[in-house]
């Protein structure tokens, strides 16, 4: 009879231990379908980058003909500057044949002076607008002469990396009157100190 006591003792602890074992198990297997439940959702989080600030500055504006707008002019930087200082060679605001009013706003002294060519090279140095401009010394006709050219106005949206510049301009052919307005819809990337042009729009119609 002590035998048979002794027997089934030993058989109930090894049933509870084996009851143990599979109960670790499923909790063990709980656990690890958890964790991988819990990856899947770390691997589904989709990161949203915000947007781009866009920083606008009004360089020509149309309140007045030709207005220069000294106060967001102040606000460029160096390179901003050197920007405009591009788009000062293109169009005319208010020139005499030696000095035009934007480039003078610049702080860059008379129209294609060495500071003005300069700036513009130290900032664009593989395009060929740029390339084209400074070897006619950024030289613009007087307004008023028989064929010269003004902004309507001029802006300047800078997105960190790419800049975009948008622009109007009239550009008189002779004293009859003939001439054309021109919409401008550029954009550039700005890289390792340099501007690269990655799209000019430029649409015209005649007067």
């Amino acid at each position: 009879m002590r035998k048979l006591v002794i027997i089934l003792t030993t058989l109930y602890f090894l049933s509870c231990n084996t009851q143990n074992q599979n109960g670790e198990q499923e909790k063990t297997e709980l656990i690890t379908q958890s964790d991988s439940n819990l990856t899947k959702q770390i691997d589904t989080v989709v990161i949203v980058k915000e947007p781009k600030q866009e920083i606008i500055y009004k360089i020509v504006t149309t309140n007045e003909d030709n207005s220069i707008n000294l106060k967001d002019i102040k606000k460029l930087s160096e390179p901003l500057k050197a920007l405009v200082a591009l788009y000062a060679a293109f169009y005319g605001t208010n020139c005499d044949g030696t000095t035009c009013e934007l480039t003078s706003a610049l702080g860059l002294g008379n129209q294609g002076s060495d500071e003005h060519k300069n700036l513009i090279k130290k900032y664009f140095l593989s395009d060929r607008l740029a390339d084209e401009v400074i070897i006619q010394d950024c030289y613009l006709a007087p307004s008023g002469a028989r064929s010269f050219s003004e902004y309507g106005y001029l802006t300047i949206i800078d997105i960190g990396d790419s800049v975009k510049v948008n622009y109007t301009a009239s550009v008189l052919f002779n004293h009859d009157g003939d001439g054309e307005k021109i919409i401008g819809k550029d954009t550039y990337i700005f890289k390792d100190n340099l501007y690269t042009n990655i799209q000019r729009i430029k649409d015209k119609s005649a007067y």
